[in-house]
């Protein structure tokens, strides 16, 4: 699983994922983290973690904890070589 990201514009700017690839073949997890991107508030409470797994036999991508997008994941999921 690879995860991709919107282009920054400026340094505070919030980072906005704008694809998830995954390559078929096998479940896979990832964990994706986020913070303010600014400050050290993260080793006081540790941002936002959303967990992605991939179930390939179903073919189906989901996200568990506070998502870090917008939209349904469906629309931002591309399976590659399928």
């Amino acid at each position: 699983m690879l995860v991709k990201y919107l282009k920054l514009r400026y340094e505070l700017q919030k980072q906005e994922i704008a694809r998830i690839r995954v390559w078929p073949g096998a479940d896979a997890s990832f964990t994706l983290y986020d913070d303010d991107g600014r400050t050290y508030a993260y080793e006081k409470d540790g941002g936002r973690v959303t967990r992605l797994g991939w179930d390939d036999r179903a073919g189906k991508l989901t996200a568990d904890g506070p998502v870090a997008w917008t939209g349904p994941v469906d629309a931002l999921v591309k399976v590659t070589g399928r």
